[in-house]
């Protein structure tokens, strides 16, 4: 039954997206509340395009969204990573370097991370259901290796 379906994931997107513009709106200038807010608005675009696949009138229409809602997945840690280091004191030693690496490395990395995502079998598979890891998704740190 498609309505017991949707009781947990609706709630749920309907909370990070409000706690998203919460943040956004309270604050633009902090990066602590910008880079969380950012986190929290790709967690409910993942979670709204899950729902979207799920309901698809057309299971083409399904693989589309899925294929533009896995890459996603990783996105949000990478700006709450961001509001993370932007929590260090500015007197740490190694604050400074972890906001340099990760606003010069990580950070824009993650545009053509998604689009190799989307875009090619390299990172998932989509040629079948639930999607397989392709062959770069084992170069990726913080997998696991069991």
């Amino acid at each position: 039954m498609l309505s017991d379906f949707l009781i947990f994931p609706i709630p749920a997107h309907s909370l990070a997206l409000w706690l998203e513009l919460r943040l956004m709106t309270r604050n633009w200038a902090n990066p602590r509340l910008r880079y969380a807010g950012l986190g929290l608005f790709l967690y409910a675009l993942t979670l709204g395009l899950d729902l979207l696949a799920a309901v698809a009138p057309s299971p083409t229409v399904g693989q589309f969204l899925a294929r533009l809602q896995w890459p996603l997945l990783f996105l949000p840690a990478i700006f709450w990573f961001g509001a993370t280091v932007h929590l260090l004191p500015e007197e740490t030693p190694w604050q400074h370097c972890l906001n340099r690496s990760w606003g010069y490395g990580l950070l824009p990395q993650a545009g053509p991370f998604y689009l190799v995502g989307v875009g090619s079998h390299l990172i998932f598979d989509f040629r079948s259901d639930p999607p397989p890891s392709g062959p770069v998704y084992s170069l990726l740190p913080g997998r696991s290796f069991s």
